[in-house]
């Protein structure tokens, strides 16, 4: 059911990163009590590693904040609900293999379309993407 529901959100925040460059926050946090309420009812997680997910999106979110949004505030408040349906070791993993993917994209597009660093690229597909490979290559562990 966490892995259904972590799929479907991902995949609705991919959709609308790709179309408009945003994300609802209202949703997020929404999905944010969702997977908080899993959790106290499934108890499939401790409260502990709970938080330390969260921590990893806490630490992007302030990098976002740094950076002027190089990175994005939804974004990150994305990664942070991720954390808390992972926990912490899954969500840097997580993070890791959607980072991998963002940057060969990213240097795949830099040299097909001669576009300078600046280029902006939806940051939630990958991390969607990176979530099924990990679903299929860890069998089911990830959430």
């Amino acid at each position: 059911m966490e892995a259904m529901s972590l799929l479907g959100v991902l995949g609705i925040c991919s959709l609308r990163d790709v179309r408009c460059r945003t994300l609802r926050t209202g949703g997020i946090l929404a999905f944010a009590v969702l997977g908080i309420w899993l959790h106290l009812y499934l108890g499939r997680l401790e409260l502990l590693d709970m938080l330390g997910g969260m921590a990893v999106g806490l630490v992007l979110y302030a990098c976002a904040a740094m950076s002027g949004e190089k990175i994005g505030k939804g974004d990150a408040m994305l990664v942070m609900v991720c954390g808390i349906f992972l926990g912490f070791w899954e969500t840097i993993l997580l993070l890791w293999v959607a980072f991998f993917f963002a940057g060969a994209f990213g240097f795949l597009v830099m040299k097909i379309r001669h576009v300078g660093g600046s280029y902006e690229l939806p940051f939630v597909p990958f991390l969607l993407v990176g979530y099924v490979l990990c679903l299929f290559l860890w069998g089911g562990t990830i959430a």
